[in-house]
Order: structure tokens, then sequence, then C-alpha cells
């Protein structure tokens, strides 16, 4: 019974702490199991990174992790990224010259964030045999920009207090929290472990931007009217997907491991929910809509090769779908199996379906490569360290303060001691280290009608630096 309550509080605890960024390109933030988290790896974080792995050891296993970190990013917008300036006495649209500050100059964020992990494995007492139980975020990331305190009290233009990066986000969330089930057979004769994966995806947005009629930035009309508004989203929806892997071991020093992670829903998730919005002078309206969702599969691999008794050396890589994601469109809930149809150019097809906005994305797929080793102090004393790549899945003419990339470097160090034969620690600190990306001004908006954005070049910085700390009761 005692063992039963440990399982229990080890699930109900990955369901309590939302995530922040922490990515390795576009918003997934797969780095729990720290430098044990990999496709040729026997630890409880294999029920993500490759299934085949469960069979891998004998026992019963609980693992809860916790990965915290902190998160520092700025974004710098350019006068030129204003859509129109306009002069004193001018009656056009735009930004007034003397409160250019409103929508230019840096936005930054500063951010403690806390995601779980926590998977139960056990061979049930039959040989070369596992099976797994977890909950965890692979998806996710979490923000709340920075007020700018030059415009606190201002009546005028009462919006700008929320910083120059609010009309791609002031507040947000977005999470994708796995419930997985999992087995794995170790094949003998063969030395081949095989292993499959059913998750089921509980994905929620949240997100409150800046928004006006026209698409812009403009804080006025031409005749003056204040037109800058707000836009919040709330909604979510449950999918399943499947995780598949094999894991070959040639000999004893060698471990060969490729894996799959699918889509959610196999497809795009149609996410249901609430738009709110609230633009110049109209009043506040809220819509029940569909917002297309589309995740990437995923796909690893990786060789682990143990030169000496005392060490292992591991090289391993992942390919992301992002390509798959080409729009965020929200759809009117009557006309949201019709799809969303839209031209290259972002605009409605007149006989399509009824689409409420569009965010255009236009993502890439993306790779990254890690190597790291460990090294055996003695039988209960391991040390690793790690150092990878992941690239940027977004590009210029789509990229914003909301969901910011660019390519990055990961730097690792960390250990596992085995306090007692039932009880092992774990311990991992990341840093992770953006290069910083400087977006061109456009020439003109790439998009039109409900898909059109105000520009968003100028200097993108952030650093994220993790910590994992795992515990793992074994009997």
């Amino acid at each position: 019974m005692k063992r039963l309550h440990i399982i229990i509080g080890a699930v109900a605890l990955a369901a309590m702490i939302t995530p922040s960024v922490a990515s390795a390109s576009g918003f997934l933030v797969a780095r729990f199991g720290g430098e044990q988290g990999h496709p040729t790896s026997s630890h409880p974080s294999a029920i993500y990174f490759n299934p085949a792995g469960l069979s891998l050891n004998s026992g019963t296993r609980v693992y809860v992790e916790g990965l915290f970190g902190t998160r520092s990013a700025n974004y710098t917008r350019p006068t030129e990224a204003i859509d129109t300036v306009i002069n004193e006495g001018d009656s056009s649209a735009g930004t007034p010259t003397n409160v250019s500050s409103a929508n230019s100059g840096k936005a930054t964020l500063s951010d403690l964030f806390a995601a779980p992990f926590a998977a139960v494995v056990s061979d049930l007492g039959i040989k070369n045999l596992g099976v797994a139980a977890g909950v965890y975020v692979p998806f996710g990331g979490s923000a709340s920009w920075n007020q700018n305190s030059e415009y606190s009290d201002n009546n005028a233009y009462p919006g700008a207090v929320d910083g120059v990066q609010r009309w791609s986000s002031i507040e947000g969330k977005i999470q994708s929290l796995y419930v997985t089930l999992a087995g794995s057979y170790y094949i003998p004769k063969l030395r081949l472990s095989i292993g499959a994966g059913l998750n089921v995806v509980s994905t929620s947005v949240e997100n409150i931007r800046a928004r006006n009629a026209s698409g812009t930035d403009d804080l006025v009309s031409s005749n003056g009217t204040m037109q800058e508004g707000r836009a919040l989203v709330d909604v979510s929806n449950t999918a399943l997907s499947v995780g598949a892997g094999v894991i070959w071991r040639p000999t004893d020093a060698v471990s060969v491991g490729v894996s799959y992670q699918s889509r959610p829903n196999f497809g795009t998730t149609n996410l249901k929910g609430t738009l709110q919005t609230k633009l110049s002078l109209a009043s506040p309206s809220t819509s029940d809509i569909a917002l297309r969702w589309p995740l990437p599969d995923v796909v690893r691999a990786g060789v682990a090769f143990r030169p000496t008794r005392r060490s292992e050396v591991r090289v391993f890589g992942d390919f992301t779908r992002w390509s798959v994601l080409d729009n965020h469109c929200a759809m009117t809930m009557e006309t949201a199996e019709m799809g969303c149809l839209l031209d290259e150019e972002g605009r409605v097809d007149p006989n399509g379906a009824s689409v409420a906005f569009n965010i255009p994305r236009r993502w890439e797929d993306t790779f990254g490569l890690r190597a790291g080793g460990s090294y055996w102090l003695n039988a209960e004393r391991e040390v690793f360290v790690g150092l990878g790549y992941d690239g940027n899945a977004i590009p210029d003419t789509t990229i914003g303060p909301d969901i910011p990339d660019s390519k990055k470097m990961t730097a690792s160090i960390g250990g596992r001691v085995l306090l007692t034969p039932e009880l092992r620690l774990s311990a991992t600190f990341t840093q992770v280290i953006y290069f910083e990306r400087e977006v061109e001004l456009r020439d003109e908006s790439p998009f039109e009608g409900l898909s059109r954005l105000p520009d968003h070049a100028g200097s993108y910085q952030q650093s994220v630096s993790l910590f994992n700390m795992g515990v793992e009761y074994m009997f």
C-alpha cells in the first residue's frame, strides 16, 4: 500500500506545474531526464524519448523529476518597424511622433519556472518485459512581459503600458500535457528491444495580445479615435498520439536507438474555446471558436558506446517536422469542419470557412545534435557532461515575441548517486545559449486581410538556465 501511495503521488505531482519556454526548437521543451533523456537510454524518461528502453532494466522504478529554471528575454523594436508614424496635426492613421516610444524600444521578460516529469516503470516480474505509465509536458511555454512604466498613467494611450511587444503577446501560456502508457520487450536472440506507447495529449492555449481592426499597430484613426484593442484566446482539446522505437545492442558496449513520436490527433488538432475581443470603440464580444493547432512529429536517433567499463560516450540527434505549422487559424465553430481556407497572402477564401483571425506561421523543419559522456567514479557515483546544438524553426517573415526562436547551443553537467540500494538521486545543470537574432524590416506586409500583423523586425535576445532534480525509487 505504501508503494501504491508513492506511485499515485508521483503521477499527481506532474499535473500541478506549468512549464515556461526552454526550447529545443519552436516550443518543444522536452528536456526532462537531463543527460539521461536520449534515444538509447533505459532511464524512465525513455517512455517519451524511446519506449524500447523500458525493457532494458529489471524490477520496478518510480521516478519523479522537477525541471526548474530562469528565463530572460528582450525584444528591441526599431521606430522604422511602426506601420505609420504621423506628425503632429496630420490626419493620417498611425502612431503620433511624440509617442513613438509606445510602439518602439525595448521590451523585457524575466521568468522563474518549473516543469514536471513522473513515471513508473516495471517488468511485472516477467523477464525482458517493461511497461510504464507517465505524465510530462514535452510541448509548452508561458510568458508575462514586463510593463512599460513610461505609459503607466497615460490616459490617451493606455494600452502602451503593456510594452512594445504587445501586438504579439502580453501574457500567454501553451501546454501539451502527455499521459502515456507504454510497453517494451527485449528479444535476447536478436539483442533487440522494441517498444511503443499510447499518449493522451491534453493541450491548452491562452494568449492576450493587442489588436486593432486593420491588423496594424495604429494607435489612432484618421479622425483621432483610439484604435488599439485587445484579443484574448482561451482554447483546449484532448487528442491521441503514439510513440514507438527500437534499440539494438550488437555488443555489450554499443547501443543504437531510433524512435518516433507522432503528431497529436495524427494530424491537425482543432482546439475549442472562446475568443474575446475589444476593438476600438466597439463593444466587447465573445465568440466560440476552433483554433487550428498543428504540432509536429519527431524522429530521434542515437548511438551510445562504452570504451571502458567506467565510461560511456553518446551521440544523438532529432528531426522535428515543424513545417506542418503553417497557420494558427481561428474559425467559427459552425464552419470549423471546412478547415481554414487561405491563399498564400493569408486572404480568406470567400467560399471557405468563416475565419475570426489568422496568425501566419510558415515554420520550418529543424535538426538538433548532441554529444555527451558519462564516467562512473564507482558503482554508486556517475558524473556526466553534454554539449548540443538546436536549430531555428521560425522564419523572419513570421517571427514575433509570442514565440521567439533562434539557433542555440546547450552545455550540461551533472551526476547521479545511489544513496541506498533502493534510492538514487540525479541532478543536471544546463545552460541554453541562444544566438542573438536580428530581423530586418519588411518592405511591405507579406500577408493581408485577417492575416495581417504588425512588423516584428528588430533584435531578439534570450537566455535560459535549467536545473533538473530527480529522485528514483527502485524495488
